[in-house]
């Protein structure tokens, strides 16, 4: 059971207090979802309201991070307090924007994570940026949840329109998500060595499951509750991610 953002511990999301308690917990391991900031700095947003984070986003994207270093947690932070707890927990960082790939290999390397941390991103062309970088990362691809079109989905935008986030057309939900057989979402998937595929709980079936363990990629499951853990396991996926842990 992997914790999303060290959510339900009684902290704000992404803290070190909060992910410290998840690690400390049941939790297996702990997903940070990180964003950069106007001057390049590698954070994880500490809201966890959909309105309030979107809002967040985008200023994040616009304010450099000395002006927001009490609404934000450094990446560097998050890894010194994982690095603390042995090699026994999985860590998974979730990469949201596109840029300043090397500044993250590095700091992965600085904290002896750099085998052991799984980076994971909804863009193929992000993670070969990783794997060109470090070969020996593990890489993660996430699919989305929602069923529309890219051109549909929230991008976050400046207050001049202009797209922050990096282009939807290369995200890998341009071809895959839910309506789709598990054959097609198991298609075209990146010339990369996958660790990991992160699918909402609405894909996570036998079929699907089976035809990823088939081509050596490990199955994590998002957007599902506790009860249904059991039934997700018993289908043969590997772990799950969760917001209440």
């Amino acid at each position: 059971m992997i914790s999303h953002c060290g959510r339900g511990q009684g902290y704000p999301d992404n803290t070190v207090r909060a992910s410290r308690a998840a690690l400390q917990g049941r939790a297996t391991g702990i997903m940070h979802d990180l964003w950069l900031t106007k001057d390049k700095k590698w954070v994880s947003i500490t809201t966890s309201k959909f309105k309030e984070r979107a809002r967040q986003i985008e200023r994040v994207h616009t304010t450099n991070y000395s002006a927001i270093r009490r609404e934000v947690v450094p990446v560097e932070d998050l890894l010194a307090l994982f690095a603390s707890f042995g090699e026994d927990k999985l860590l998974y960082l979730d990469v949201h924007d596109r840029g300043e790939e090397r500044s993250l290999v590095r700091s992965l390397e600085r904290h002896d994570l750099l085998e052991s941390a799984v980076l994971t991103a909804w863009s193929p062309i992000a993670l070969q940026k990783f794997h060109a970088l470090a070969p020996r990362l593990k890489l993660g691809l996430s699919y989305p949840f929602r069923k529309e079109a890219p051109s549909k989905v929230h991008k976050p935008m400046d207050r001049k329109g202009v797209e922050l986030a990096y282009d939807k057309k290369e995200d890998f939900d341009s071809m895959h998500g839910l309506g789709r057989k598990y054959e097609e979402n198991l298609s075209d998937l990146p010339l990369l060595p996958l660790y990991s595929i992160q699918v909402p709980v609405l894909l996570a079936f036998r079929k699907f499951i089976q035809g990823a363990h088939e081509k050596g990629i490990r199955v994590m499951v998002y957007k599902t509750r506790p009860a249904l853990a059991g039934v997700v396991k018993k289908r043969g996926a590997d772990g799950i991610i969760s917001d209440a842990i």
